[in-house]
Order: structure tokens, then sequence, then C-alpha cells
């Protein structure tokens, strides 16, 4: 279920075949905003950290980056003392355990 049309409309778009086309490369996307996402890659749209010299082509990326910069470590590794600033590190330190 949906909770609004929009969402219902965006979900029927990947089973229809309706697809947004890039003008500048042979990419196309099943959403129009994904679309918007993707083409400010080609317009060399960059978000800088203030803190180091990180640049990222999307918002949310600095976003995600940004907690790095924190001293709060909240992710906590189950299988040793470690602990990482975001979900992702630690499920690719948690991979380390698993060999």
């Amino acid at each position: 279920t949906f909770s609004c049309r929009g969402g219902l409309r965006k979900h029927l778009h990947t089973h229809r075949g309706i697809r947004y086309p890039c003008h500048l490369c042979p990419k196309s996307f099943s959403q129009k905003v994904n679309l918007k996402t993707h083409l400010q890659t080609h317009e060399g749209v960059r978000y800088f950290c203030d803190k180091c010299p990180n640049s990222f082509k999307e918002k949310r990326y600095l976003r995600n980056h940004l907690v790095t910069h924190e001293f709060v470590r909240r992710y906590h590794c189950e299988n040793c003392p470690k602990s990482f600033s975001t979900k992702g590190k630690v499920r690719s330190h948690q991979l380390t355990h698993k060999s």
C-alpha cells in the first residue's frame, strides 16, 4: 500500500516501462527525481565539506560524511570493542569478523 497517490504513480512507472532519459548520456530512470539528481553529475555541482577537502555530488552524501567528523561513535561492533560514526562503516567492519 502507498500513503499517497504520488507514491503509487511512481511505483506504477517501474512496471509500465516509463523512462526518463538523460539527454547527455545513455542512462535513463524510472523516476523523474532520479533523473534530476543524475543531471547534477553532468553540471559539475559539488557540495563541499567545511571541515576537510572532500566534496560530493549530492547533498545527502555530504550529510552522511559530516557525521564522520563528530566525536560521537554511535554504532558499535557486536563482535569487538570498536565503534563507528555510521551504520555503513560498522557493517563493513563486521564483515572482517566473518572471514
